[in-house]
């Protein structure tokens, strides 16, 4: 199945690509090398990338309703109306944590696509920071809590969401809450860059 092994794929390249993001950015800023720092850079947004291509491939599954994957099984159904059947995307854990690592990754390659004079010394920590966090989100989901795991047969129809979950409000709170989350990664970066160059208390 495209999808399922395009998510697998991008999951696990988002992962060695933070590991390498994270290792590249701390010893450019160590050794002074700008390519090396560079190349951190490059990482964080080739995370971003590659988070939005799993996004993409579980909501595609979602929305064609293969219920062969578990966790469209678990969570969609055939008579699930559209607009909920998206904001399953976010029902489980698995989901959950793939919609936290696509936020903090596009958060994370925004913070440092702005390079100024006063952060540029922060810039490679901040990176390492970043693409840390994303890295272990990614090993979460390739490990314990992959959204691609697929049943031995497509048993035709899903369970469907949790009547609970059935209201507007799963529409619009969840995301809001997460890019809350996915946004606070940015400041504590730039305070573990602080602490790394030693400005903590400076102008």
């Amino acid at each position: 199945m495209i999808a399922v092994t395009v998510g697998q794929w991008a999951l696990w390249i988002a992962l060695l690509i933070a590991v390498y993001g994270m290792a590249a950015s701390v010893l450019g800023a160590r050794q002074r090398t700008p390519e090396l720092i560079q190349s951190g850079r490059n990482a964080v947004f080739v995370v971003a990338a590659m988070a939005v291509v799993a996004s993409g491939c579980l909501l595609y599954l979602l929305l064609t309703r293969n219920f062969q994957a578990d966790y469209v099984y678990q969570h969609v159904s055939s008579y699930l109306p559209t607009v909920y059947v998206i904001s399953a995307f976010y029902a489980g854990q698995e989901g959950s944590l793939l919609l936290w690592l696509l936020l903090l990754s596009i958060a994370g390659a925004l913070a440092v696509a702005r390079k100024r004079d006063w952060n540029e010394e922060l810039l490679p920590y901040v990176a390492a920071v970043v693409a840390g966090v994303a890295a272990f989100f990614a090993f979460l989901l390739v490990s314990l809590s992959s959204p691609f795991n697929l049943l031995s047969a497509n048993p035709g129809e899903g369970f469907g969401l949790s009547p609970l979950l059935e209201n507007p409000g799963m529409i619009y709170h969840p995301p809001t809450l997460f890019i809350g989350y996915a946004i606070y990664t940015i400041p504590f970066a730039y305070a573990i860059a602080a602490l790394a160059t030693g400005r903590v208390g400076s102008g």
